[in-house]
This record gives C-alpha cells, sequence and structure tokens, in this order.
C-alpha cells in the first residue's frame, strides 16, 4: 500500500470550476479531475477560497486544493489529478451562507 499528498492551485484571477463534476463518486470538489486505472482512493479538498457577499448571501470559490492518496494495491499504478479552473465566477461560486 503506498500513501501520498498532493496539493494544486487555479492562476491568479480564476477559480475551480464547481459546476462540474468530473470525478463522479469521488469526494473531490467540483473542477478536481482524477485520472486512474483503479485501485487508488483519491481525497481532495479545497484550501483557500475567496468569499463574496451578493445580497443576503454569500458565495465562495476555491483555488487552493490539497489531497491525499492511497494505492490499495501491491502494483504501482498511475494516477493524474487536473484542476479545471476559470475566470467565470458564475462557474466557480458556491452559496455557503446562509
Amino acid at each position: 500500500m503506498e500513501l501520498g499528498k498532493f496539493s494544486g492551485h487555479c492562476p491568479n484571477g480564476t477559480y475551480l470550476d464547481a459546476r462540474s463534476d468530473y470525478a463522479p463518486g469521488r469526494k473531490n470538489p467540483g473542477g478536481v479531475k482524477v485520472f486512474e486505472p483503479g485501485g487508488v482512493g483519491v481525497t481532495t479538498f479545497g484550501t483557500q477560497y475567496d468569499y463574496r457577499s451578493e445580497g443576503p448571501f454569500t458565495y465562495r470559490s476555491t483555488r487552493v486544493v490539497h489531497g491525499t492518496y492511497t494505492n490499495w494495491t501491491v502494483y504501482n499504478h498511475p494516477l493524474e489529478v487536473r484542476l479545471v479552473c476559470t475566470d467565470d465566477y458564475q462557474r466557480a461560486k458556491q452559496r455557503v451562507y446562509p
């Protein structure tokens, strides 16, 4: 079994595309693509956000992610994690309050 960590970020002025689920069935924010042949568990979480208020609501957009992976087999497996970033805040925002 192999364990590891990774991190990534979107370029300045862009955010993760929260409207797209590129890794269905995984605990990842929208905008994170995971490619692996099976047998590798991957969890990604946002660690840096930008917040904006629009009327009575507060929204956040994710800029930086960190994650972990576990290779549950005895064989080496390739793993690729890609971030899909956008400069369209409407695609990046997620409501957090209220």
